[in-house]
């Protein structure tokens, strides 16, 4: 692969994204990767993924992989789980139209928060024309209160007091991070959901809400943790992001969202 780094602020601040640009010749869609919380560029799961992005640009995709703000060589901040995240992504896609790339023809593959983010920015702009989302939330503080007294060692009423304190450290309500809302307000767009069904730390009931909230197709895999569907089976789930964006991106009429789902599958199942 050619790899190119590049820099780009975030949409309306003063925060600078490092990337890598993965040009595919002659592509005329391109896809935006993003990692989750402790993650960076090239390490977005639990194995490193670059089998995933070399099958993307191999497909004719142009890739742009980011450090989400507070990540690799990207600006210093404050981590916000996904609210301000989004405007990292919504920085990328300005770079990308920037460039020529048309309304409609931008995918995001978002992992955990970079999905949560992903949700975010597709809402705020419409050029978004399909998202990948994996192992994300549905609602955080649903989420959170599910670890709290085991991350925090505190009883559960101290949950207020600490979203709290985020707010004041980050200006963010964390109270009201709700992806699947989001998708429930946001316009209608081609939405694949992946989750593995032994993660510990986002029950895979949050991805049948956002399915469900978004009208989006949901892959449910026997991976046993967070993030670890692509390291289950590297090849199906090359095999299932890219043909999910290869059907779902510049096209005028959106089929069923279970069209999606079928199309990937046929291709994933050749690699039990």
């Amino acid at each position: 692969m050619r790899c190119e780094e590049t820099w780009f602020p975030a949409r309306g601040e003063r925060v600078t994204i490092s990337a890598w640009h993965l040009p595919a010749p002659g592509a005329e869609r391109a896809i935006i990767v993003a990692h989750g919380v402790g993650g960076r560029r090239g390490k977005e799961f639990t194995i490193p993924s670059h089998e995933l992005l070399g099958y993307l640009v191999a497909q004719g995709f142009t890739v742009l992989v980011l450090d989400l703000r507070g990540h690799g060589d990207s600006s210093p901040a404050r981590m916000t789980y996904g609210d301000s995240e989004r405007r990292d992504i919504l920085g990328a896609a300005d770079w990308l139209l920037g460039r020529g790339y048309a309304p409609g023809t931008i995918g995001v593959l978002g992992l955990s928060m970079g999905g949560v983010a992903g949700i975010g920015a597709a809402r705020a702009e419409p050029a978004i024309g399909a998202l990948v989302v994996d192992s994300s939330c549905a609602d955080f503080v649903a989420m959170l209160r599910e670890h709290f007294r085991s991350y925090s060692k505190l009883p559960q009423f101290f949950l207020p007091g600490a979203l709290l304190l985020g707010r004041l450290l980050t200006g963010v309500q964390l109270e009201r991070l709700r992806p699947a809302e989001l998708l429930r307000s946001s316009a209608r767009r081609p939405l694949l959901v992946i989750h593995a069904r032994g993660d510990a730390l986002v029950p895979a009931a949050h991805a049948q809400a956002l399915a469900e909230a978004g009208n989006g197709a949901l892959w449910l895999t026997d991976a046993p943790e967070h993030l670890g569907s692509f390291a289950a089976d590297p090849q199906g789930y090359c095999a299932c992001v890219g043909q999910f964006f290869d059907a779902a991106l510049g096209e005028a009429d959106v089929p069923a969202p279970g069209a999606y789902l079928s199309v990937a599958l046929r291709v994933w199942a050749k690699h039990p």
